[in-house]
């Protein structure tokens, strides 16, 4: 069973020093940012719903209006680009509009059903 990936950079950190991860979003320009991806400490969960990532930049924190697992599927996908190729710089772009956004009810919303 693959349950894991292994990711193979050869000098980590100069290859994520030279990626730049773009989010924008296209119906507010309060969505947008932009960050090295070396400066990524954490991503987390936002809210008791599980549904939105908070993610730690140096520091700082960010709340892109993605779902966590798209923000993770994303960021799976550039480790695994970067891991094939070189030490060349690169940005990658997470683009987030109408379609990118789904409105999926909380997974641990409590229901009260009358007796």
């Amino acid at each position: 069973m693959d349950t894991a990936k292994i990711f193979k950079l050869s000098d980590s950190h100069t290859a994520l020093s030279n990626v730049f991860i773009r989010i924008k979003d296209k119906r507010t320009p309060c969505g947008n940012y932009f960050f090295r991806l070396d400066k990524l400490d954490c991503v987390s969960l936002a809210d008791n719903s599980g549904l939105t990532p908070l993610i730690e930049v140096a520091g700082g924190y960010v709340e892109p209006s993605v779902t966590y697992e798209q923000f993770m599927s994303f960021l799976f996908q550039v480790f695994d680009d970067v891991s094939k190729g070189d030490n060349s710089i690169r940005v990658y772009e997470l683009m987030v509009d109408e379609e990118t956004v789904r409105d999926v009810p909380p997974r641990t919303r409590k229901t009260i059903t009358p007796q």
